[in-house]
């Protein structure tokens, strides 16, 4: 059985009593409701879809206080306990959909796994643990001859996995490299290395997220869920004619739910939470993405489920 301080507890409640909102690490403590869903979602999504190679993205619509960004912590927490690499991103004025590479950035340096006891945050320090303690050398030996989108980020993974061997400078840059930041090819030649060269940028974001969701799967990982929640009206709104900014933000999802149903994406739960209408409106005003969501309402009518999966 789940065991949690009473301080952190009592800290915990307070906070919800006072904003609404809960705390990941006793989600399920205060849960009403969904346990059937995340009984499903443990052993259909997770076990038989995701662990197999599987892909498949969600759409979680409600309005505010519907229980949205908790069904969220709830999936956070199971994905942790299953070994799975989890980030939750939300989506506000300063993150948004339709700046790719910001969201990448974000993910990059604040995703996390949980190995026994041990909490590790952040894609190298994720990797150089696995490296040293989970992933064997015939998992480097593939990741090595595969072809991926962005061979920078993949030949900056397969350092990471081996940081024991690099300098103290070396692996400073090699982090700085895999959380997103810019790291001129100068550097990468002064310390050696000449395989590493685009560093993270608008134009080829989708490209290293999906190299480093392939690699993940390769090197053995459980999966990867990316949660997004929508707390302001970033997505929704789409009036008479879809704008430039939504119509950025549907393309991003409309090439997500394509790349978990043709296998583009491998061992990827991508879960969104919207508010009200942004179904609807999507399905009259942005067609290419409303075709490729089947919706689905429990008895309450509160929250709708789109999905598109796959399994390898």
């Amino acid at each position: 059985m789940q065991t949690i301080n009473k301080d952190n507890l009592i800290s915990s409640l307070h906070n919800i009593a006072h904003s609404g909102t809960d705390d990941i690490e006793i989600a399920d403590l205060i849960d009403v409701g969904n346990k059937d869903y995340m009984d499903y979602l443990e052993n259909e999504v997770i076990e038989n879809l995701i662990a197999k190679g599987g892909a498949t993205c969600k759409f979680i619509e409600g309005a505010y206080g519907a229980g949205k960004t908790h069904l969220l912590n709830l999936i956070y927490k199971k994905a942790l306990e299953k070994g799975m690499l989890v980030a939750c991103t939300n989506l506000d004025s300063a993150i948004s959909l339709t700046d790719w590479k910001l969201v990448v950035e974000y993910i990059l340096e604040n995703v996390e796994f949980r190995y026994e006891d041990i909490t590790i945050k952040s894609l190298p320090e994720i990797l150089a643990f696995a490296g040293e303690y989970l992933v064997d050398s015939e998992q480097k030996k593939i990741l090595k001859s595969t072809q991926l989108p962005s061979n920078s980020f993949k030949n900056a993974i397969l350092l990471a996995l081996n940081k024991r061997v690099l300098s103290s400078r070396t692996w400073e840059v090699i982090r700085e490299y895999l959380i997103g930041r810019k790291v001129n090819v100068q550097t990468f030649k002064s310390l050696g290395i000449t395989d590493i060269r685009a560093s993270l940028s608008k134009s080829n974001a989708e490209y290293i997220l999906k190299t480093i969701l392939s690699s993940l799967h390769i090197l053995g990982f459980k999966g990867v869920v990316l949660l997004f929640d929508e707390n302001e009206r970033t997505l929704s709104g789409f009036g008479e004619r879809i704008s430039r900014r939504n119509q950025l933000a549907a393309n991003l999802m409309r090439r997500l739910v394509d790349s978990c149903s043709n296998g583009t994406l491998e061992g990827v739960l991508i879960v969104f939470s919207v508010l009200p209408d942004f179904i609807s409106q999507v399905a009259n005003r942005y067609e290419a993405l409303a075709q490729r969501l089947q919706i689905v309402q429990g008895e309450s009518k509160s929250i709708g489920w789109a999905t598109s999966s796959s399994k390898n």
